[in-house]
C-alpha cells in the first residue's frame, strides 16, 4: 500500500499529519491546509516529499518438540516513509541512506522489495522450518514472535531532516524483546547525509564521551559511556539540540531502554568541524 505525502518545511507543525495520514494523497500547504493539488505535482515551497510503504506478513513456525501438533506463529508488520523527492538534490542518497539504516544493506531494487526481503530473512532466521500464510487470516496478537518495523520523520526544519526507523523484535517465546534505534540525519543545503565524524572533530570526537556520560547520568546513573554510541546514532530535535542515542542495553541496564543525551548545539561547537557547525548553528 502506498500513501503519497508532501512535507513543506515552513509548516513543520503540520507533520503530524503527515505521519497519521490515511488518505491516498495528501498535499500540505504553507498555512497547513491540505492544498488539494495532484500529488505528482512539486510546489516550488515543498523541499521533500515522501510515499508510505507498509508490509504486513504472518509465518507458520514448524518445530514438533517446541509447539507440539500446532504451528507456532511468527508476524511481521512494517511501515515506512520513502522519500520520492528532495529539491535540489538526487533522492537516492537519502533513500539509500535509509535502506542502510531500515536493513543494513544498499541496494538498486525497489525500498518494497529490500523490505519484503529483509523480512522473509528475519523470519527464515529463527530456526524453524517457515511458511508463509495469508495475512489476512491469522491474528497478529496470536503470534509467539514478531517484528515491527517504523521509518518516520524524527524532526525536520528548514536546514535539516532527521529520520528515525524502529525496530521491535521479539524472538518466539523468549523471555524479552529488543528495540532497534537508527537515524539518518540529512542536510538540504548540502545534500549530504552527516555522521558525527563529519560533525566534530578528532579531538571532538575524543572528548564527547566524558560530557556525555555527565549528561547520561542524571537519567540513568548507573550508565557506563566510555565511547559514543557504537554505530554513530544521533538525530536533532525540534530544539535544535543534537541527541546522542545508545542503543538498548549498551550503556544501561537492559529495562531502561534507549539511553540519551541532549546538547545544544552551542554547548559543543569548540567540538565542531567548520560542516558541523553550519549543519547545526547556521
Amino acid at each position: 500500500m502506498r500513501i503519497e505525502s508532501r512535507i513543506n518545511i515552513y509548516a513543520v507543525a503540520s507533520l503530524a499529519l503527515v505521519l497519521s495520514a490515511a488518505v491516498s494523497s495528501c498535499n500540505i500547504a504553507p498555512d497547513g491546509k491540505e492544498s488539494g493539488k495532484s500529488a505528482d505535482a512539486v510546489e516550488e515551497d515543498t523541499r521533500v516529499a515522501f510515499t508510505t510503504i507498509n508490509e504486513n506478513a504472518v509465518y507458520a513456525l514448524s518445530d514438533s518438540v517446541v509447539f507440539g501438533a500446532k504451528d507456532g506463529v511468527f508476524s511481521a508488520q512494517a511501515s515506512l516513509l520513502i522519500p520520492t523527492y528532495v529539491s535540489g538534490s538526487d533522492i537516492n542518497t537519502l533513500r539509500t541512506a535509509i535502506t542502510q539504516a531500515a536493513f543494513g544493506i544498499q541496494s538498486a531494487e525497489s525500498p518494497e522489495k529490500v523490505l519484503r526481503a529483509y523480512i522473509n530473512t528475519k523470519a527464515d532466521s529463527l530456526g524453524y522450518a517457515v511458511r508463509a500464510l495469508d495475512a489476512d487470516t491469522v491474528d497478529p496478537a496470536s503470534a509467539q514472535g514478531f517484528i515491527n518495523i517504523y521509518g518516520n520523520v524524527a524532526s525536520m526544519s528548514p536546514r535539516i531532516l532527521s529520520y528515525a526507523v524502529t525496530e521491535y523484535f521479539y524472538p518466539p517465546l523468549a523471555a524479552n524483546g529488543s528495540t532497534t534505534l537508527s537515524y539518518v540525519n540529512y542536510d538540504f543545503a548540502t545534500g549530504r547525509v552527516l555522521s558525527l565524524d563529519d560533525i566534530f572533530t578528532p579531538d571532538g570526537i575524543k572528548a564527547l564521551p566524558t560530557l556525555i556520560a555527565g549528561r547520561v547520568r542524571t537519567s540513568c546513573p548507573d550508565a557506563n559511556v566510555t565511547a559514543l554510541p557504537s554505530d554513530g546514532s544521533y538525530y536533532v530535535d525540534y530544539e535544535g539540540r543534537i541527541v546522542f542515542v545508545y542503543q538498548q542495553g549498551e550503556v544501561c541496564y537492559h529495562a531502561a531502554g534507549a539511553v540519551t543525551a541532549a546538547f545544544y548545539p552551542q554547548e559543543l561547537s569548540e567540538y565542531m568541524t567548520a560542516t558541523g557547525k553550519s549543519f547545526l548553528i547556521g
